[in-house]
């Protein structure tokens, strides 16, 4: 979902348009994250963990 939208928001012709990709983009990630089962807090703190603690990440990264 985020590189499709990248290239859209960059390419945006206003910054009205960017912002409104922005939030289609974000509604579109959170109804992929729902579909999946898991609640936007418990994605949130999976994706900081990730960030921050290499062992999260590479645990993360073995399952995919």
């Amino acid at each position: 979902v985020r590189e499709e939208y990248i290239e859209k928001i960059e390419s945006a012709e206003s910054q009205q348009k960017a912002q409104e990709l922005q939030m289609e983009a974000n509604d579109e990630m959170v109804s992929v994250i729902e579909d999946v089962g898991i609640d936007i807090p418990t994605y949130n703190a999976i994706a900081t963990a990730y960030s921050s603690e290499p062992k999260v990440r590479n645990r993360v990264d073995a399952l995919m």
